[in-house]
């Protein structure tokens, strides 16, 4: 039966040589849903320097609402999903590198009785782990006319480098 429904009936009675009564129309009215939904297993995965997904499950079809902020007040964004699911999957996109966001979770079913659980929080990955080289001598597939040559390079990153290592051999295959 559907919540907040009125549904009609009525009751035939008949005997063995088929003579029957019918009480008439009856109808009696299901309650409206008043019951808050539950969010389970609420996950974040694939953090990443600017998204990450967050995926939940709901104990009774809801929207999905994810309020995002970089302080507890989650006073950032929100993204919606307005379509009825029990299991829900939200993109948060948009991020900045190297942030610690805070977020809560609402679900509302279709009769507007919403569950809000957080605030949970997780960092954004830094923009790139990798240090920048840039050689400036010899440039690439140059021929030098000495034994001796200075290889020249800039190393720089975002984290701090801790070594600039540089290989030579006169095959072109490299092995530590």
């Amino acid at each position: 039966l559907e919540t907040n429904a009125t549904y009609f009936y009525n009751i035939t009675a008949c005997t063995s040589d088929n003579t029957c009564l019918t009480n008439g129309t009856r109808n009696f009215t299901t309650p409206i849903d008043i019951t808050n939904p539950i969010l389970l297993n609420m996950t974040v995965f694939n953090v990443t320097n600017a998204s990450t997904l967050v995926s939940w499950q709901t104990n009774e079809s809801t929207n999905a609402t994810v309020f995002v902020g970089v302080n507890a007040s989650l006073s950032g964004f929100i993204v919606n999903s307005t379509t009825f699911h029990t299991s829900h999957l939200v993109n948060v996109s948009g991020l900045i590198n190297g942030t610690r966001y805070f977020f809560n979770l609402t679900a509302c079913d279709a009769y507007n009785n919403c569950v809000t659980n957080g605030t949970f929080n997780f960092t954004t990955d830094q923009a790139d782990a990798r240090p920048a080289v840039v050689v400036s001598s010899p440039t690439a597939n140059a021929t030098i006319n000495t034994t001796i040559t200075q290889i020249a390079c800039n190393a720089t990153d975002d984290r701090g480098l801790s070594r600039v290592s540089v290989y030579t051999n006169i095959t072109g295959t490299w092995a530590e």
